[in-house]
């Protein structure tokens, strides 16, 4: 374990917390929830690697797939007491 401990919160860019991983050769980050500063999860290598890892076209397949699901979803009502 590293002192002091490295970590991220969870508006921290991916990108941002896999160069964190290269540079200070460490495998998980924690994450911190800043608003109530407590541990809120980890974030692993693997996990890391696993969303560079995926095929260019995996991405936008599933963002149109979301999107055709949203757009067939009746709108919710909202009661304001």
């Amino acid at each position: 374990m590293t002192s002091p401990a490295i970590t991220v919160t969870p508006g921290t860019p991916l990108r941002d917390a896999a160069r964190l991983m290269y540079d200070d050769r460490v495998k998980p980050l924690t994450v911190i929830d800043p608003v109530a500063d407590r541990i809120s999860g980890t974030l692993h290598q693997r996990g890391v690697l696993r969303v560079f890892s995926r095929p260019a076209d995996e991405p936008a397949a599933e963002a149109r797939c979301c999107s055709r699901i949203l757009a067939a979803s009746p709108p919710r009502s909202t009661a304001v007491l």
